[in-house]
């Protein structure tokens, strides 16, 4: 089986690639220098260099493979690199994993994936996107969005992002939080 991947040399992008090459899959990274090609390959995946922009190359790419995974998602970039990979998937059955937010869900208590969407204005553009790729799905090309809790792991990730923000400077250390601190976020390692 082979698997089109978006963000192999980000966060949540490497942790996926080194799942699927642990599962006996081969990987095609989708990279945008020669840095992030020779990461991706002593990894274990074939980089391929190129532009989530480039239309042929990036539909080309998902005919070829077994399924496509989105992790590098970006405001700039996503309708472009969508639009690239529909052509490759639509009546084929093949999956195309698109990873959207937790934040999407807006504020809320016991939050599922059942929850109707209230995104703050921040990553509207992620829901949107999602809404339109589970439009297209049953039109032949099967989707899945994934929105992950606050991803960590490795020392990386938001919460680390707290810990590194602790004022130590005072008799008490203090940690900054928006709101009373009553918020609870559910988490996911990476």
């Amino acid at each position: 089986m082979s698997v089109l991947l978006t963000g192999a040399t980000g966060f949540i992008g490497r942790g996926v690639m080194e799942a699927l090459i642990a599962a006996g899959y081969r990987v095609t990274a989708l990279v945008d220098g020669q840095d992030d090609a020779d990461e991706v390959r002593a990894a274990g995946a074939d980089p391929f260099l190129a532009s989530e922009e480039d239309t042929r190359t990036v539909s080309d790419l998902a005919l070829e493979s077994d399924g496509v995974i989105h992790t590098a998602t970006s405001r700039s970039e996503d309708a472009d690199f969508i639009a690239a990979v529909t052509p490759g998937l639509l009546t084929s059955d093949k999956p195309f994993v698109y990873t959207s937010s937790l934040w999407t869900y807006g504020s809320g208590r016991d939050l599922t994936e059942k929850s109707p969407s209230a995104p703050p204005a921040a990553v509207a553009w992620m829901d949107e996107t999602a809404r339109g790729l589970l439009a297209d799905d049953g039109e032949g090309m099967r989707v899945v969005v994934v929105a992950p809790g606050i991803v960590y792991g490795h020392g990386q990730g938001i919460p680390r992002r707290f810990v590194d923000d602790i004022d130590r400077s005072g008799a008490q250390p203090v940690l900054p939080l928006i709101g009373d601190g009553s918020q609870q976020w559910a988490t996911v390692h990476v």
